[in-house]
C-alpha cells in the first residue's frame, strides 16, 4: 500500500493501491505544479480551504497584464467512477463570474480529472478539516 505522495511519484508499477492523506498545503503544491503544465494564463498565488461541506480555491491570473483574483468553491466527487468538481461558486475579483466563463472553467477541470488524464485511478476521496485522503490504484 503506497501511502505517501513521494512513494506514488516513485512508483512506475501498475496496479498498486494508496491512500494518501493531504493536507490543503500538499494539494496547492499538486494544483501549483498542475497549473505549471499547461495553464492557459499565468496563474500565481494559490490559496486552498479544504473543508468537508466545501473546496474554496482562490487565485491570481494575469490577463493581459491585469492581475484578476479568481475564487472558486465546489466539492470534488466520484461519478460513475470519475473524479469530477462539482462548482457552487466562482466569483472574479469579488463578482460572480459570467454563466460562460464558469462552464468554459469546469468544463476544463473537469478534462484535467478525466481518467485517462490522471496518472492513477481514484476510487475514494474524503475531505475533511483541513485535508484530504485519495484512495485508489496506480495506472
Amino acid at each position: 500500500m503506497i501511502e505517501t505522495l513521494a512513494e506514488l511519484r516513485a512508483t512506475e508499477t501498475p496496479g498498486l493501491p494508496f491512500r494518501i492523506r493531504l493536507t490543503e498545503a500538499d494539494a496547492v503544491d499538486l494544483i501549483t505544479r498542475q497549473a505549471a503544465q499547461g495553464a492557459p494564463l499565468p496563474v500565481s498565488g494559490i490559496a486552498l480551504e479544504l473543508r468537508p461541506q466545501a473546496v474554496t480555491l482562490s487565485l491570481e491570473v494575469s490577463v493581459i497584464g491585469m492581475a484578476m483574483t479568481v475564487h472558486v468553491r465546489g466539492l470534488p466527487r466520484l461519478k460513475e467512477e470519475r473524479l469530477i468538481f462539482e462548482f457552487h461558486e466562482m466569483r472574479l475579483n469579488g463578482s460572480p463570474a459570467p454563466p460562460f466563463l464558469q462552464h468554459q472553467v469546469v468544463q476544463q477541470v473537469n478534462e484535467r480529472l478525466a481518467p485517462d488524464a490522471l496518472p492513477l485511478v481514484i476510487d475514494s476521496v474524503e475531505i475533511g478539516e483541513g485535508w484530504v485522503v485519495l484512495s485508489g490504484r496506480t495506472k
